[in-house]
């Protein structure tokens, strides 16, 4: 493999966007290719980021883009109701696999993407950009080191009001739209991560609007173990976006725990902060560790692996299955 890492991109939207400005600061990774539906559009995405070695191309064929063999790994932008379909298309290609959250809409289409990578042999990762951000690294490993002692609650809301459109993706519930896999995706795997267990009971509650999905939603987690998570996410209600993790000896404090830049220490004696300066948007982190993961041979990072992934995606479908809240022909996790 060649040292710059190239990658393509499925999907021409606003995290599509996001994700290639990620990669401009980062000099070992270079935007080679691009598709979507709409020729026109790849084209001018792919004007705007030029490759460091070559002019992104463009396609409007995904397949043709999973055949590109300048690329080395396919991140895939595309609405969560296309996320299984496009993961398994970039997989049976044989490309490295940078899945958007949430992973699919539900934890069937989860496990087929991932018995499909491990089968063909294949790099699979969730996107989960916030768990490679430099803030959220530390601050979980001073949960590690015991900074704070056993941590036994945890406290999370992503809230936002979106300009409702009954069509937008965030209340068209034919593109799985609603809090709860747009935003509630990020609480419920920072709770993941921290406890790092079993869930073994849970509670939920939602306001469904108009269109049928949720428009604000609450989450109550157990672990095993004792640990406790009070989580909220909405998208017609603009909430904190801050985290707290209380552990048996102090807390710790991630301001836009989504997106970190801080991490605040407090304990008995005293409070110390962590502030941490990026280059370009923060997108760029997880595709330095897809790299990294792909220059190794791994098949999936040990930073976010895919039994995680499938634990979140397994709770988003028992958070929801209370409310009644289907998305198409899925079927929920009881």
């Amino acid at each position: 493999m060649e040292s710059t890492f190239r990658w393509g991109i499925l999907g021409c939207g606003r995290i599509a966007e996001a994700f290639a400005i990620g990669l401009e600061p980062h000099e070992d990774q270079a935007l080679v290719a691009v598709a979507s539906r709409d020729l026109d559009r790849a084209r001018t995405f792919a004007g705007r980021h030029p490759g460091r070695q070559l002019v992104a191309r463009a396609y409007d064929d995904y397949s043709a883009l999973c055949r590109d063999p300048d690329v080395d790994a396919i991140y895939v932008a595309t609405p969560h109701t296309f996320h299984a379909e496009h993961g398994k298309l970039v997989i049976e290609h044989g490309k490295a696999l940078l899945l958007e959250k949430p992973f699919t809409v539900h934890e069937r289409e989860a496990i087929e993407v991932i018995e499909l990578a491990r089968a063909r042999d294949v790099f699979c990762m969730e996107a989960m950009w916030t768990r490679f951000r430099p803030a959220m690294v530390h601050a979980l490993s001073l949960i590690r080191d015991g900074a704070i002692g056993t941590p036994e609650m945890v406290h999370a809301s992503f809230g936002f009001r979106a300009s409702f459109d009954p069509a937008g993706r965030h209340f068209d519930k034919g593109l799985a739209g609603g809090a709860l896999l747009d935003v509630g995706v990020y609480c419920v795997s920072l709770a993941d991560l921290v406890f790092d267990a079993p869930i073994t009971a849970r509670s939920s509650l939602a306001t469904i609007g108009t269109t049928g999905v949720d428009e604000r939603s609450g989450y109550l987690l157990a672990f095993e173990g004792g640990g406790l998570a009070v989580l909220s996410s909405a998208v017609r209600t603009v909430t904190s976006h801050d985290a707290r993790i209380d552990g048996s000896k102090g807390s710790i404090v991630i301001p836009d725990f989504w997106r970190p830049t801080s991490v605040r220490a407090i304990q008995a004696r005293y409070t110390r902060e962590w502030t941490f300066d990026e280059p370009g948007n923060g997108y760029g982190w997880q595709a330095l560790e897809v790299a990294k993961c792909v220059r190794e041979g791994l098949r999936e990072s040990p930073l976010r692996p895919l039994e995680a992934t499938l634990r979140v995606q397994r709770e988003l479908d028992r958070l929801r299955a209370p409310w009644g809240l289907r998305y198409g022909a899925d079927r929920v996790s009881s």
